[in-house]
């Protein structure tokens, strides 16, 4: 990514830098920044705890610090097999994803480390592209893996990838997810 990313930055090299390094453990001193923004990370954090409490170390007295993350479990979509998009979504939250009802336990995350002026807002995101669908929640891999695993049989793709497409062709396909932010103060 940070290959990828270099490239625009040649003209702007004084404004910004990129550095890597490992969410649960931050290379930087405590109290750097101003605030301390996470996007669709938590999902893939196995200590997502961990990540939010280096957020609110490096971040200064005051510092605002917001989190934004998908609760998978809110995945819908508008298909006759309701036990394939079952079984599908139980795959995405227990065997790809490290934490798939992030975006459900950030309320609670920030809580616990007594923040301040918490807010919280949810965000539908509603999709009839089925293409777009795809890019955007790597449904491909999904059901590419669930099926080696055998989570679900060739059969039963076969029919979901057959409706998921006729959908498509008569331009009434629907998936949504819900988005879900989390904000904070941190004590001065």
């Amino acid at each position: 990514m940070l290959r990828q990313a270099l490239p625009s930055l040649e003209q702007d090299q004084d404004k910004a830098c990129f550095i890597q390094g490992d969410a649960r453990q931050l290379p930087f001193q405590d109290n750097s920044f101003d605030g301390c923004r996470s996007e669709r990370l938590f999902m893939h954090l196995p200590d997502p705890d961990r990540t939010l409490a280096e957020m609110l170390r490096v971040t200064r007295a005051g510092g605002k610090i917001v989190v934004i993350d998908t609760d998978w479990s809110r995945l819908s979509i508008d298909t006759p097999y309701p036990a394939i998009e079952l079984a599908l979504s139980e795959y995405r939250l227990t065997r790809v994803l490290k934490n798939g009802y992030s975006g459900r336990r950030l309320y609670r995350q920030f809580r616990q480390l007594q923040l301040t002026d918490i807010e919280i807002e949810a965000y539908p995101l509603c999709v009839t592209d089925r293409d777009l669908f795809y890019f955007l929640t790597m449904q491909q891999a999904i059901e590419d893996q669930a099926l080696a695993e055998q989570w679900i049989t060739a059969a039963q793709l076969q029919a979901w990838l057959r409706e998921i497409q006729h959908a498509a062709d008569a331009g009434c396909f629907y998936a949504g997810i819900t988005l879900v932010m989390v904000s904070a103060i941190k004590s001065r």
